[in-house]
C-alpha cells in the first residue's frame, strides 16, 4: 500500500496489525458471530472492521449531536455487533481533521439489515456538526443493487439511500466511467451505474463494496477507483477502492 501511496486505509475481515513506526491501527476487539460456544456463549472471531493509518495517529470521536426536542443520545457510541464498524480522526495534509469509518455488512444476518443497524449506531456521528463535514465511510457492505429481482433490488438500494440521506456521496458512482458495466446482471441497462468490486461466485461482474464521503470533501475529490479484482485474486475476492483528494 506504500508503493500506492496510500495514507489511511478503511479494512474490512481484518487481522490487526500491531502499532509500527510506520502505522497506526484502530479496532474493534474483534466480532462476535451467531454461533455459540459449547459454554452458551457467542464464539468470537479474530477479525475486525479496522482504520490503518501510514501518516500519523488515529484518535477515538465521541459525537455530541442532539434529536429532536435538542435531547442528545443516551446509549453509548459503539457498534452494536463488536468490530462490525470502527470510527476514528485522522489529520490530512491540506484538508485538517477527517473522520474515517470502516463499515462492514455482516452475513450472519441479512446484510441490508447488518447495515441499517450499523447506520442507526453511526447517526449520532453522521449528523454531529462537529464531524458531518469531512467524513469518509467505506468497506465490503454485501449490498448490492444488480439482483434482478425487483423486490431486492429496492431493499438495497433502501440502504443506499439512507446513506445519501445522511449527506454522504457514493464515490465510485462520481467518478465512474459512463455507460453500463459489461455483464451486469442487475437489468438496468444504460442506466446502471455499478463498478466491478468483488470475484462473485459466477462469472458476472458484481459490486458489493462501497466509499461514501461527506460533500465538503466531494469538492476537493481527484479521482475514485476499484482496481481490477481478478488482479487481487491473490489477496482477496474483493478488490480495493481507492479515492484521492485535493
Amino acid at each position: 500500500m506504500r508503493d500506492r501511496h496510500i495514507d489511511v486505509a478503511l479494512l474490512n475481515e481484518a487481522t490487526v496489525p500491531p502499532p509500527t513506526p510506520f502505522v497506526s491501527a484502530y479496532s474493534a476487539s474483534g466480532t462476535e458471530g451467531l454461533n455459540r460456544l459449547a459454554s452458551g456463549e457467542l464464539m468470537p472471531r479474530a477479525w475486525s472492521s479496522v482504520i490503518a493509518s501510514f501518516e500519523g495517529t488515529i484518535d477515538a470521536v465521541e459525537p455530541r449531536a442532539r434529536g429532536m426536542f435538542d435531547r442528545r443520545p443516551e446509549i453509548p457510541f459503539r457498534p452494536s455487533k463488536p468490530g462490525v464498524w470502527i470510527a476514528g480522526s485522522v489529520t490530512a495534509q491540506g484538508i485538517g481533521s477527517v473522520t474515517c469509518v470502516s463499515l462492514y455488512g455482516l452475513l450472519d444476518e441479512l446484510s441490508d439489515a447488518s447495515v441499517h443497524r450499523s447506520l442507526s449506531d453511526l447517526t449520532p456521528l453522521l449528523t454531529d456538526s462537529d464531524f458531518r463535514g469531512r467524513v469518509v465511510v467505506g468497506g465490503d457492505l454485501n449490498t448490492t443493487t444488480a439482483w434482478r429481482e425487483p423486490s431486492l433490488r429496492r431493499r438495497d438500494q433502501g440502504v443506499l439511500d439512507r446513506f445519501e440521506a445522511l449527506g454522504l456521496v457514493d464515490l465510485l458512482r462520481e467518478k465512474r466511467e459512463p455507460g453500463p458495466l459489461a455483464g451486469c446482471t442487475c437489468g438496468l441497462g444504460e442506466r446502471c451505474e455499478h463498478t466491478w468490486t468483488r470475484l462473485g461466485r459466477g462469472k458476472a461482474p458484481i459490486q458489493t463494496d462501497y466509499l461514501f464521503a461527506s460533500r465538503d470533501l466531494v469538492t476537493r475529490l481527484k479521482t475514485c477507483e476499484a482496481l481490477s479484482p481478478p488482479d487481487w485474486r491473490e489477496y482477496s475476492d474483493h478488490a480495493p477502492i481507492i479515492a484521492t483528494f485535493e
